[in-house]
């Protein structure tokens, strides 16, 4: 039998849970206000007779934008493979720069990773969890007949990878984005009813 958690127990469990969810929330919106408003700041030190409200915002979505077709062409794809190659290639950047790169790439673009849901059987008890298929092959490891599961935590984009029995796996007849949804929102949505 599990021991009641206290007052404060239980305070600091909303307060951790608080930030889990407005943390991620809270940091897109300041970066992209900060943008914002470092361009108005700009523009203002530029043309200090020129008052244009918005126009921070107007260029912050713009220059995404121009950005996105530019690195769409040819030009643009050598030019970021050029970048992509000296980023790798940094010591310490690399590390952060492959980082963020993976984890964006596995949730949008052509080499998306989270688009095999399958429950995961962990216990003989029966006990099962949702999560994606990341890698079907870990012969790099040395480790024959085995997959990796990403399964992410309810309310949060972080997650934990499992090593298992592929007779573990139960792949499952679902839409990967809708799995997603069900699994980050801890079961209230995603699939339609």
């Amino acid at each position: 039998m599990k021991p009641k958690k206290t007052l404060a127990g239980r305070i600091v469990g909303f307060f951790l849970r608080g930030v889990v969810v407005l943390l991620p929330v809270g940091l897109t919106v300041f970066l992209i206000w900060s943008a914002i408003n470092w361009v108005d700041d700009l523009f203002s030190l530029v043309f200090p007779n020129i008052s244009f409200p918005g126009l921070g915002f107007i260029i912050v979505v713009a220059g995404i934008t121009i950005t996105g077709v530019i690195f769409s062409g040819i030009v643009g794809r050598f030019l970021f493979k050029l970048l992509d190659e000296v980023m790798t290639r940094t010591p310490l950047v690399k590390i952060i720069y492959s980082s963020l790169k993976d984890l964006i790439n596995a949730f949008v673009g052509d080499k998306k990773k989270f688009n095999e849901p399958v429950l995961v059987t962990t216990s003989s008890v029966g006990t099962q969890v949702l999560g994606f298929i990341t890698r079907h092959d870990l012969e790099h490891f040395g480790i024959a007949d085995k997959v990796a599961v990403y399964c992410p935590y309810s309310y949060s984009l972080a997650g934990y990878v499992l090593v298992v029995n592929k007779s573990q796996i139960t792949p499952l007849n679902a839409n990967a984005t809708e799995a997603m949804k069900f699994i980050v929102s801890g079961g209230v949505t995603g699939f339609s009813e």
